[in-house]
């Protein structure tokens, strides 16, 4: 447990600290490997909805949805196999046809969407999708984040499915549906039938991330003198 946490920020010349008290330690970010912490996966889940909501409003084109997406802080804070979760979103990622044969790794959007001649090529929604190996072993990752990556391998990438996996994709499953599902999943369901499953799982509040109750005008104090500086702190 850290007792208290402060951070120095500068507005029009003047020092500004910023005082968190009894926060736990916990990364904001984390890289591709490892342990995902609590906190982060919550985070993470945030971002994917905000995103999400903001690509989805007004009748937009797959390609404009992440033109203005990519604006966004909570796309840049969002890691990369997200942002690759985001995109089937976005992209409304379609079952693939029959005739399409089970080699065929489907990236088709909604019909009727269609990329301008001459338009810069964005990263496509599969770049950066986790394989099926990676999410087998629990590393503190959501259940519903490794069951999506689980069931978009298993519907677009066939070929690659091994059957012993089904035992991990039904024990997720109970677990999401035990447990309940960050409500940015059923908003991917309605976004890409890949994932319409998740409509039926529970959704958990959400919890707010950033500190409570927090007066700005307690935090500006004169930095030359080291007994308000104290006080701060200790407050």
């Amino acid at each position: 447990m850290v007792s208290a946490v402060a951070i120095i920020l500068y507005s029009g010349g003047s020092p500004i600290i910023v005082v968190w008290n009894d926060l736990e330690p916990v990364a904001l970010k984390r890289s591709d490997e490892g342990q995902h912490p609590v906190g982060v996966s919550m985070l993470q889940e945030n971002n994917l909805a905000t995103c999400l909501n903001t690509g989805m409003k007004g009748n937009l084109p797959p390609r404009s949805r992440q033109s203005k997406v990519a604006k966004t802080a909570e796309w840049r804070a969002l890691d990369k196999p997200w942002k690759s979760l985001l995109l089937i979103g976005l992209n409304e990622v379609q079952l693939p046809e029959e005739d399409d044969g089970p080699s065929v790794p489907m990236m088709r959007a909604r019909r009727g969407s269609r990329a301008r001649r001459g338009s810069r090529s964005a990263a496509g929604p599969m770049e950066w999708l986790p394989k099926a190996e990676d999410v087998l072993i629990d590393d503190g990752s959501p259940a519903a984040y490794r069951l999506a990556v689980l069931l978009i391998r298993k519907t677009l990438f066939s070929e690659d499915w091994d059957d012993s996996w089904d035992e991990i994709v039904d024990d997720l499953r109970e677990k999401a549906t035990n447990n309940g599902v960050h409500p940015v999943w059923s908003k991917m369901a309605e976004a890409t039938p890949i994932l319409a499953q998740f409509a039926a799982f529970p959704q958990t509040e959400v919890e707010e991330l950033g500190a409570d109750n927090f007066e700005m005008d307690v935090a500006r104090i004169d930095p030359s003198n080291s007994k308000s500086l104290a006080n701060t702190l200790a407050s």
